[in-house]
C-alpha cells in the first residue's frame, strides 16, 4: 500500500513538473509579447501624432484595433497639455482622449496641434481584484514636420 502512494504522489509531481510550470511560463511569456507589442505600437502612433501634427479618424481607429485586439481588457488614455503664460502666471490647458474623439467623430475633423505642445499616451491593463496595471506610457512634444 505504501508503494502505491509514493507511486501517485510521484505521478502527481510529474503531471505539476511537466504541465502547469510550462504553462504558467509560456503565459508569462506571452505577457511580455503583448507588453512589447503595445509599446511599440505605442511608440509608432505617437511619433506619427509628433511629427505630422493631427491625430486622423484612420489613425486613431488602427490604433485602437491594434491594441484593442490583444487578449485582456486595456484602456487608453491621452493627453493633450499646451502649456502658455499669461501675464506673469504658468497657465496649463489640458484635454483627453473624450476631448479628442469628440473633435474627430462629432465634428469630423483632424485633431491638430501646434508646434511645442505635449502630447501623451497612456495604457493600462485592467489586473487582478480591478486594479490597473500600467503597460506603457510614451509621449512628448509636438513637431509638426510636415511642411
Amino acid at each position: 500500500m505504501e508503494n502505491a502512494f509514493g507511486r501517485i504522489v510521484s505521478i502527481m509531481v510529474c503531471v505539476v513538473l511537466m504541465f502547469i510550470i510550462p504553462f504558467m511560463y509560456a503565459e508569462k511569456r506571452t505577457e511580455y509579447v503583448q507588453q512589447m507589442y503595445v509599446t511599440e505600437k505605442t511608440v509608432e502612433f505617437v511619433d506619427s501624432v509628433r511629427n505630422t501634427g493631427r491625430i486622423t479618424k484612420d489613425m486613431l481607429e488602427l490604433y485602437k484595433r491594434q491594441i484593442d485586439g490583444l487578449s485582456g481588457r486595456r484602456q487608453i488614455k491621452m493627453t493633450h497639455v499646451i502649456h502658455g503664460v499669461s501675464g506673469k502666471e504658468q497657465t496649463d490647458a489640458e484635454y483627453d482622449i473624450s476631448d479628442i474623439e469628440r473633435e474627430i467623430y462629432e465634428n469630423n475633423r483632424d485633431y491638430g496641434f501646434r508646434k511645442d505642445e505635449y502630447f501623451k499616451v497612456l495604457v493600462l491593463k485592467s489586473g487582478k481584484y480591478g486594479s490597473a496595471d500600467a503597460v506603457c506610457t510614451y509621449g512628448g512634444y509636438i513637431r509638426n514636420e510636415t511642411y
